[in-house]
C-alpha cells in the first residue's frame, strides 16, 4: 500500500534499483497495468531516475501529442525564446499554419522574447487576433514566478483544455492526462524542474536501436500485451476498484470474469517476485474525481488472501525524493575517496 500514485511510482523505482543491486537484470523486471494510462506517473519517475524502459500496449505518456502541446505552452512561459515550442504552440491557433507560425516566431526572436512588443501591431486584425491575445495573457500567468507552480499550471491547463476539442475528437479522454500532470506537478517546487522531468529522454530513444548488447530496460506494459511472457519480478499497479477491475465491469458477471482472467495473466507473469500495488488515494479517470480507494474486489475474492501475502505500507520521504534542482553524479571511488566522503557526512 502507498498513499497515492506518486508514492507507488517512487516505491517501484526504488525497488527496481534495489533488485538491480541484488543482481536482477532490468530485462527481468516488468510493470503491468490494466490500462496504459495507469503508468503515467511511473513513466515520469522512471525518466527522472534514468531507469530505461520500453512500453507496450500504449503510447508513452510524455510522447502523446496533447502532453507535448501543454509542455510547449509551459516552456514558452518559462523561456520566450524557445523557438521549437513557439512553432508548436502557435499552430494551435485556428488559421495559423507552419509558415505563419514561423513568421510570428521570428518576430518574438527579434523582440528578444518580449511578446507584447512582438505582437503589438502585427496580426491584430487577423481572424486569430483575439485568440493570440488570449494566448499571450495565459503566457503572462505562466511566466509569473510570484505565483506557485499549481496556479501557473492550472492556468495553462484551463487554456489548453479549451483548444483541445478543435484538434482532437477524444478531447475528454485526453483531459484525464492533463489532470494527471497537475497531480504529478504537486511534488515539484519549480516549473523548470517539472519540465525537465517530463522531457523525453534522448538516450532512451537511442537504446531502441539495439546496437549495444549491454543495453537493458524494464518492461512497462498493459496486461493484454504481456500474455505469454515472464519476468523474474513483476509489479501489478493500481489494484483498486475502478482501475483493476474497471468500474464498468464490476456489476457485469461475464465482464468481471474477464477482469479476473486478466489478473490471473498478470500474476502468473512473475517467476519469483510479485508486487501487488494499491494506492490509498486515487485521482482521475478510475476514481470518479478522486478519493480513498477500495482494494480490488478481485483480490478480496481470493480465499485466505491476507495469509498469502506479505503486507507493506510505503510512504516516500518527499523532500529526499524530489531532489529539486539537483543531479546525482556517480563516480568510481577508491578507499581513500570513500573515507573522505564518509568523513564529510560525519561532519
Amino acid at each position: 500500500r502507498t498513499p497515492d500514485a506518486q508514492d507507488q511510482a517512487v516505491f517501484i523505482c526504488k525497488t527496481i534499483l534495489d533488485l538491480r543491486e541484488e543482481g536482477v537484470d532490468l530485462d527481468e523486471i516488468a510493470v503491468l497495468s490494466r490500462a496504459a494510462w495507469h503508468t503515467n506517473s511511473l513513466e515520469i519517475e522512471l525518466g527522472r531516475r534514468n531507469i530505461p524502459f520500453r512500453k507496450f500496449g500504449g503510447q508513452r505518456f510524455v510522447e502523446a501529442a496533447h502532453v507535448k502541446d501543454l509542455s510547449a505552452l509551459l516552456r514558452v512561459g518559462l523561456n520566450p525564446l524557445d523557438v521549437s515550442s513557439w512553432l508548436r504552440l502557435l499552430q494551435l491557433l485556428d488559421g495559423v499554419g507552419p509558415r505563419r507560425a514561423q513568421q510570428m516566431t521570428e518576430l518574438v526572436t527579434n523582440a528578444k522574447g518580449d511578446v507584447d512588443r512582438a505582437f503589438a501591431t502585427h496580426f491584430r486584425a487577423a481572424r486569430y487576433g483575439t485568440a493570440l491575445q488570449d494566448l499571450c495573457s495565459v503566457l503572462r500567468v505562466v511566466a509569473d514566478e510570484s505565483r506557485d507552480l499549481g496556479a501557473r499550471l492550472a492556468a495553462a491547463i484551463d487554456y489548453y483544455s479549451e483548444q483541445m476539442p478543435r484538434k482532437y475528437d477524444d478531447a475528454s479522454r485526453r483531459q484525464g492526462d492533463l489532470e494527471a500532470l497537475a497531480v504529478i506537478a504537486e511534488r515539484y517546487q519549480s516549473l523548470e524542474s517539472f519540465l525537465t522531468d517530463i522531457a523525453i529522454n534522448p538516450p532512451e530513444l537511442r537504446r531502441l536501436s539495439g546496437d549495444d548488447p549491454e543495453d537493458e530496460w524494464i518492461t512497462v506494459s498493459t496486461v493484454h500485451s504481456a500474455k505469454g511472457l515472464e519476468w523474474e519480478a513483476v509489479f501489478v499497479v493500481h489494484l483498486t476498484n475502478g482501475h483493476f477491475p474497471i468500474f464498468a465491469n464490476l456489476n457485469d458477471p461475464s465482464a468481471y470474469e474477464e477482469e479476473r482472467r486478466l489478473l490471473y495473466v498478470a500474476a502468473t507473469r512473475a517467476k519469483r517476485l510479485l508486487y501487488l500495488m494499491k494506492p490509498e488515494q486515487v485521482t482521475g479517470r478510475g476514481a470518479f474525481g478522486g478519493g480513498l480507494s477500495e482494494t480490488s474486489a478481485l483480490l478480496q475474492d481470493i480465499p485466505g488472501f491476507d495469509s498469502l501475502v506479505e503486507k507493506k505500507t510505503y510512504t516516500a520521504q518527499r523532500q529526499d525524493e524530489t531532489l529539486e534542482g539537483q543531479r546525482l553524479i556517480l563516480i568510481e571511488v577508491n578507499e581513500e575517496r570513500l573515507k573522505r566522503i564518509q568523513d564529510y557526512f560525519d561532519d
